[in-house]
């Protein structure tokens, strides 16, 4: 393959950038430009100039790394130059005026896939790690990084390479060990079942983690829409005033809410009106109600319910909801009770209150959205796997449905020769999340989402 060179820090004023060699001219391009009264030796990281044809470029640090004991598999060359975009930009080109190619995008993680040093649910790890938005989401990356998940697929692979084997023979020798072997395989199925069990139990959790939570801030205008949405940005992202109808767009923000990810809309007050652009907002808002998997429903505890409030619950009782009284630093006309009890609400989790002036009351939200989407136990499952990847849910998904639809032939007698054939689709499975038996197309949409220089 051809030697690449890729930026692996933001070409940005900083106090220093990496430019990233990998190849076999790695080493032979570094000499041809590194000057230091010290040889490059590997595993080591040696103090000089980058010069070339009389010019000095800058001072440096350069790092070598033989192969195979690199990331890629190969020569890897790490020049330390201070960081600035004509520095950098001067000392890059350089390198590849020498013979290096500009790398593509997670091209460095590519090799290193293509070389063996990892597999392929490490390497989305990777990607993983550097778009982490909360703690757990990090963690979740880390364990994969580190193992986890591919160590469980090894036990998965072997067990059915196991089945496959006792088929085998059961075939060569069908009068001799048939009945055992076929009690045997049963076990072997329902073993393996449950292995796959134990791996899918918190994908749900896990998707939620990566993908955040879908949130609609619905209510009527004035409610305190827009402060809520101010009070989990840190920052005023919408205009907050005492007039009705401020807001009339949708506003959208991404925020970490006390580790859970939460993908915000705010949107427009819910009243009939005459203007307009402000009934557009409704309807866009009503269109956004559907479309989300959490809502949360402010009221107002300083004035009275009214019949919009009462509207707005019949466009939402039938999604995962929140209804939040607000303004509770104030004497409330209602508590919770009366809302259940008004709104036919059959749970009172589903009912808080809070301030989002005085910032009272986030406690429960915090522990009412974790309720509903089962992550209150998000720290007793570090020693699980959760699955945040939707490619290993759905491959995962399937294994099982093969196997299981496997262990039913096999208890209607289906002759062996048949049911093998779901067995080996389900191994094909396994191994396409490991990088096994996967296709061009899959590892390139996988690489092509990482940045330049990774």
């Amino acid at each position: 393959m051809s030697t690449i060179v890729g930026l692996s820090t933001a070409l940005s004023k900083s106090a220093v950038n990496i430019i990233r060699i990998s190849g076999d001219k790695s080493l032979e391009i570094a000499k041809k430009i590194f000057h230091s009264k010290d040889d490059l030796t590997p595993n080591g990281i040696k103090y000089g100039f980058i010069k070339y044809d009389g010019e000095i470029y800058d001072e440096v640090l350069v790092s070598f790394m033989k192969a195979p004991k690199s990331f890629t598999g190969e020569d890897v060359i790490e020049i330390n130059c201070h960081g600035g975009k004509l520095i950098t930009t001067k000392i890059f080109d350089l390198v590849v005026s020498l013979g290096a190619r500009v790398s593509d995008v997670g091209e460095f993680t590519k090799r290193a896939f293509i070389n063996g040093k990892i597999d392929l649910t490490k390497a989305e790890s990777i990607i993983d790690l550097i778009n982490s938005r909360s703690d757990m989401e990090l963690k979740c990356a880390i364990n994969q990084k580190m193992g986890k998940l591919y160590n469980k697929l090894l036990i998965v692979k072997e067990h059915i390479l196991n089945i496959i084997s006792k088929i085998e023979v059961i075939i060569d020798f069908e009068n001799e060990v048939e009945e055992v072997h076929s009690q045997d395989i049963k076990k072997d199925l329902e073993e393996v079942i449950n292995i796959l069990d134990d791996i899918l139990k918190y994908k749900d959790q896990g998707i939620l983690i990566k993908d955040g939570i879908s949130t609609c801030i619905v209510g009527k205008p004035n409610v305190g829409k827009s402060s809520l949405l101010n009070y989990f940005c840190k920052f005023d992202r919408a205009i907050v005033t005492d007039i009705p109808g401020t807001t009339r767009d949708i506003i959208e923000e991404v925020v970490n809410f006390r580790g859970i990810v939460l993908n915000l809309f705010d949107t427009a007050g819910i009243r009939k009106s005459n203007d307009i652009v402000e009934s557009i907002g409704i309807n866009m808002t009503k269109e956004k109600i559907e479309e989300s998997t959490l809502i949360l429903f402010l009221l107002d505890g300083t004035t009275e319910l009214s019949d919009e409030d009462f509207k707005i619950y019949e466009l939402i009782k039938d999604k995962k909801f929140i209804v939040i009284i607000n303004k509770c630093e104030i004497d409330n006309l209602f508590n919770a009770e009366d809302v259940c009890k008004k709104f036919n609400i059959l749970s009172r989790d589903n009912v808080i209150t809070l301030s989002v002036k005085e910032n009272i009351g986030f406690e429960d939200l915090e522990k009412s959205i974790k309720d509903k989407f089962i992550l209150n136990d998000l720290d007793s499952m570090e020693d699980s796997i959760i699955l945040t990847n939707l490619r290993h849910v759905e491959a995962l998904a399937n294994t099982r449905m093969l196997l299981h639809n496997s262990l039913n032939l096999l208890n209607d007698s289906i002759p062996l020769d048949i049911i093998s054939i779901d067995i080996r689709k389900a191994l094909s499975f396994i191994m396409s999340i490991t990088g096994e038996d996967v296709t061009e197309s899959i590892i390139d949409n996988i690489f092509s989402k990482f940045c330049i220089g990774k």
